[in-house]
Order: structure tokens, then C-alpha cells, then sequence
């Protein structure tokens, strides 16, 4: 009886220790998959001899071991040598990976979980391309993956490349596509563009397909999708705001035919940067007309920035104040930041931002007359002490109450009046 006992007690130790030192392999695996990826930009910034070195130094983490626990550092060693062996072989089957774009694409494959041994792959091509298609299959695919999800490994950011190889790791291994790219891809793709893609040509690129698929299943025309061949979507994921935003902006660019080509891919920029900033922009109702004007002040802007700086010089006189006038509240700002002439221009409809190179030379001082916190009058003021522009909205003239306003602000700023 004692002795049975202590056989069950012995096995219930190797055991024991067995899942101790699983458990102590997956905690090290992870830790040098953690000093792989801290390693890896500092690796492919320096010059080195070829690209096979700059590979080993990015996977291997070659160097000082500091962050990893000393536990690891026997599996650190051991993984150096298995990893240099490994690669030295992968490259003498195929030379014409090392290559940095493919090398990258090793890496990426490299943090994926294989099915089978990397000695039983032999390349079916010369050419790099189908040679890596080859070996990612092997290693990776228990099933058929569609080609263009091959181009995930060579996504030029690494965020961009994790999401999508886990896309095509999933795929590999049995599940569907659609569920797959809903896990793990940052953009929200409907069936329909998911089945576009897998059916796109591989030369597109795997974000070029993606793109293509959003673009032809909102009803892109080709000039269309050509037009924003180039753009930034086509470089990889955006970040939330804008990739929840860009479906939207897509169907209303395809839907406005309108367009002339090489507005298309700056007035989607431009839509965007409006999404990420402001939550409640839609595009319901909007017309190209006016977002066309609102691109056009905002490029002005920017050339504008870049020519004067941000702010403008103030004014010598003390002009801003609040005051009543038969019972309503009247204010005056001076219009100092060049974003805020460009706020101003954006909602009186003018072309206050025109004034821009005088305001900035010092031969006129820009202004908003505001009653109640809505703005009324824009108004321009010359030295010595002339007021010599006031308009409402759309360059119209002033109504009698706001011209009765600018009368008394004139009057406590000791400024004459020159409309005429």
C-alpha cells in the first residue's frame, strides 16, 4: 500500500514539475518575442554588411540580454542557434530571399505559430515571391489560402503586418474569412468588399486590394479608383476615427461624380481630418461646392502658416471689449491666430483670409464684432486709427443695429470711421 503511494506521488511530482517547465518555456518564448520586436527597429536602422546580418540581429536580438530574466537566457542561447541554422538553410534553399522587404516577411512569418518542420520545405521557384508563398504555405496553411492574403508578411508597418498575418494565420487554419477579418483587421469589412478582395489580382498588393474592394463596392468609377491610387489610404490601416469614418466618405466621394480627379484624394483627407476632429461631422446633405471651399481655406491656411507663422501682430490700441447696446450684448475680438481667421472666413462666407499678408506686414489689424456670441460683422482697422472694411455675411453690408454696435465701439476706441 505504501508503495503504491509513493509511485502516485512520483508521478504526481514529474508532473507537476513537467507543467513548471511548460509554463517557465512559454514565459521565456514570450519574453524573447519581446526583445525580438524592441530589438528589431534599432537592428534595421544600422548599416550593416547584408541583409542575412540584419535579419539575424532583428530576429536573434544579438547583443545585451538585460531585460530578460536569467531563467531565460539558456532558451535565448539555444533559440540563437536553432534560428541561425534555420535561416542559414531557408536562405541557401532560396538566396533570393535575402532581400530586406522578403527578410521582413521572414520576420513576420517567423511570429506565427507552424504546423510543420521548415527541413522538409523544398522551394518550388527561383523567384522570391513564389518561393515565400511556398514556404509560408508549408509552414503556416493546413487549408488552400487565397494568394493576395500572402501580401499581409510585406506591410511596411508593423502594426499593419500583425493584423493582417493574423488575418491570414487564422485563414490557414480552417476558419472563415469573413469571421477572421472581423477578429482581427482594423477595418470594419462588409462580406461583400471581403469577397472583392480574396478575388483581387495579387499584383494590387494586399492594401491596394483592400482599398480597391471598398472603392468598387461603394460604386467607385475606375477614374476614381485610379485618382486615389496614391493616396495615404493606400499605405496602410488608418487609425479608428478616420478608418470608422473612411466607408462613409467613400460611398459620398463614389455617389458625387462631379469630382475632377485631383480633388479626389485631398478632399478625402480633408473629410477625414474632419471626422477624427469633430465626432458629429456626417456627410448627410453636404454638397461638393462648399467642402470644396472649406479645402481650398484650409490648403490657404496652411500656406499661409508656413509664410507668416501662426499669429499675427496685435493691435496698438485696446479694442477688445464687451459692451451693451439697447439691451443686447456686443463684443469685439481681434482676430490674432491665423486659425482664427480662418474660423472666421469659414463662417461669414468671406475672404477675410485674402487680408491675411497686410494683417501680417502691420498695415491692417483684423476684428469680429459678435452680438450675443454669434458672429456678425467682420471688420478691418488701419493705422493710425481707421476703420476702412465691415461686413456681415457674404461680404454684405451691415444692418442697422450692427452698424450702430461698430459706431459706439468706435466712439470708446477713438476710431474714425472710412467705409465708403
Amino acid at each position: 500500500m505504501g508503495v503504491n503511494r509513493r509511485r502516485r506521488d512520483e508521478r504526481r511530482f514529474v508532473a507537476e514539475a513537467k507543467d513548471v517547465r511548460r509554463a517557465r518555456e512559454r514565459r521565456a518564448k514570450c519574453s524573447l518575442a519581446a526583445a525580438r520586436s524592441v530589438r528589431y527597429a534599432e537592428a534595421l536602422a544600422k548599416p550593416r554588411q547584408s541583409p542575412t546580418e540584419i535579419f539575424l540581429l532583428a530576429v536573434l536580438g544579438l547583443g545585451d540580454y538585460d531585460c530578460l530574466p536569467d531563467e531565460v537566457l539558456g532558451l535565448v542561447a539555444k533559440a540563437e542557434e536553432e534560428w541561425f541554422d534555420l535561416l542559414s538553410w531557408i536562405l541557401r534553399q532560396c538566396p533570393a530571399l535575402a532581400n530586406t522587404s522578403h527578410l521582413r516577411a521572414l520576420l513576420h512569418l517567423s511570429r506565427l505559430w507552424w504546423r510543420r518542420c521548415p527541413s522538409e520545405w523544398t522551394p518550388s521557384h527561383r523567384s522570391p515571391v513564389p518561393a515565400f508563398v511556398s514556404l509560408a504555405s508549408h509552414l503556416v496553411a493546413a487549408i488552400r489560402v487565397p494568394r493576395i492574403l500572402y501580401g499581409s508578411f510585406y506591410l511596411l508597418k508593423d502594426s499593419d503586418a500583425a493584423a493582417g498575418t493574423a488575418w491570414f494565420a487564422s485563414v490557414a487554419g480552417g476558419r472563415s474569412v469573413v469571421d477572421s477579418a472581423r477578429e482581427f483587421l482594423p477595418a470594419a469589412l462588409t462580406r461583400r468588399e471581403i469577397n472583392r478582395f480574396i478575388r483581387t489580382p495579387a499584383r494590387h498588393g494586399f492594401m491596394g486590394a483592400l482599398r480597391r474592394s471598398q472603392l468598387e463596392t461603394a460604386g467607385a468609377s475606375k477614374r476614381l479608383v485610379q485618382a486615389l491610387s496614391n493616396g495615404s489610404i493606400m499605405h496602410g490601416f488608418l487609425d479608428a476615427p478616420r478608418e470608422d469614418f473612411l466607408p462613409r466618405a467613400l460611398g459620398w466621394i463614389a455617389r458625387h461624380g462631379d469630382l475632377s480627379p485631383e480633388d479626389v484624394a485631398p478632399l478625402l483627407e480633408y473629410l477625414l481630418d474632419r471626422a477624427a476632429s469633430d465626432p458629429t461631422f456626417r456627410l448627410r446633405g453636404r454638397t461638393t461646392a462648399p467642402l470644396l471651399k472649406q479645402l481650398d481655406q484650409q490648403r490657404q491656411l496652411h500656406r499661409l502658416h508656413s509664410q507668416f507663422g501662426p499669429a499675427l501682430p496685435r493691435a496698438s490700441f485696446r479694442g477688445e471689449m464687451a459692451w451693451y447696446s439697447h439691451g443686447v450684448p456686443w463684443e469685439m475680438v481681434q482676430l490674432v491666430q491665423i486659425r482664427d481667421v480662418a474660423a472666421e472666413a469659414s463662417a461669414m462666407s468671406n475672404c477675410v483670409l485674402g487680408h491675411v499678408p497686410y494683417a501680417a506686414s502691420g498695415e491692417l489689424t483684423l476684428w469680429s464684432l459678435r452680438a450675443e456670441g454669434e458672429r456678425r460683422a467682420t471688420v478691418g482697422v488701419c493705422p493710425p486709427g481707421y476703420i476702412v472694411q465691415a461686413t456681415e455675411r457674404s461680404n454684405s453690408e451691415l444692418e442697422p443695429d450692427c452698424e450702430a454696435a461698430l459706431q459706439e465701439w468706435a466712439a470708446m476706441t477713438d476710431l474714425d470711421m472710412d467705409l465708403e
